[in-house]
């Protein structure tokens, strides 16, 4: 069963670890520059490295406006995208046996528990700013597909 649009969320990576990878794939070749300027490499060595520069600077910009899928939910299940250490990057919610935040490697993590003994994990760091939504969204969902519902709060208890 395919699920339809609207009922599809997606999150994407957050900037900032794209940024920090460009920028650490970029230090080496600030180094390299500085040598061959202090050696004297010949042209074609200082135009090769210009060149590698302006390709990982573009496929940085191409993280930075596009960023990746990182996590995909619908109203039957979920996908993470992109992330190691999954047993089981994908699921039904009727096979979800629990969900818990916890630190792995020293990083907020959705783990998810599967009833198979499989587990899915989401590191947090790569929501950003959206990690709380994203949360937010899995108990819901994970709610609705077990039939649960919120309870309307009442003023007065009848007497």
């Amino acid at each position: 069963m395919t699920p339809m649009a609207a009922d599809v969320s997606t999150y994407r990576c957050s900037r900032a670890p794209g940024l920090r990878i460009v920028g650490l794939a970029m230090l080496p070749y600030a180094v390299l520059w500085l040598v061959a300027g202090l050696l004297g490499f010949p042209g074609w060595a200082v135009w090769l490295l210009v060149l590698d520069a302006v390709v990982i600077g573009g496929l940085g910009l191409r993280l930075l406006v596009f960023p990746p899928k990182v996590l995909t939910l619908t109203g039957t299940g979920f996908r993470i995208h992109g992330v190691r250490g999954n047993t089981r990057p994908a699921a039904d919610w009727t096979v979800v046996d629990g969900v818990t935040t916890t630190q792995v490697a020293g990083m907020p993590t959705v783990v998810i528990a599967l009833t198979d003994g499989g587990t899915s994990i989401l590191p947090l760091t790569l929501l950003g700013a959206q990690s709380m939504a994203a949360q937010r969204e899995i108990h819901e969902r994970l709610n609705s597909a077990y039939g649960y519902r919120r309870l309307d709060t009442v003023a007065d208890p009848p007497a």
